[in-house]
């Protein structure tokens, strides 16, 4: 059975989770590409995902400095919803890039 080891293309689908409960995914439809041992994910998640197989299931836990970092309310920008781009359906407490 070939098991995922840095250089190889993977495909992923994922779920997230966060403590408060609010969930992050994949698309359903078309799996993430991500080449083991690149840097181009966290790398907390590219180890976790070293050594599956194909079609195999995983579940593990990242900390917020293993992840995106421990939130930083000094960062946070409040912006009229005037002041954003039309069409966008905003609701309150939405993050926006």
């Amino acid at each position: 059975m070939i098991r995922a080891q840095d250089g190889d293309l993977v495909m992923v689908h994922f779920l997230g989770k966060l403590e408060e409960g609010q969930t992050f995914s994949s698309d359903d439809d078309k799996p993430m590409p991500v080449m083991l041992g690149s840097g181009q994910m966290m790398p907390a998640f590219e180890e976790a995902l070293k050594g599956l197989a194909k079609d195999e299931e995983k579940e593990f836990t990242l900390t917020p400095e293993e992840g995106f970092g421990v939130r930083d309310d000094s960062r946070v920008v409040s912006v009229p919803k005037d002041q954003i781009g039309q069409g966008m359906d905003l609701q309150p407490g939405m993050a926006v890039e």
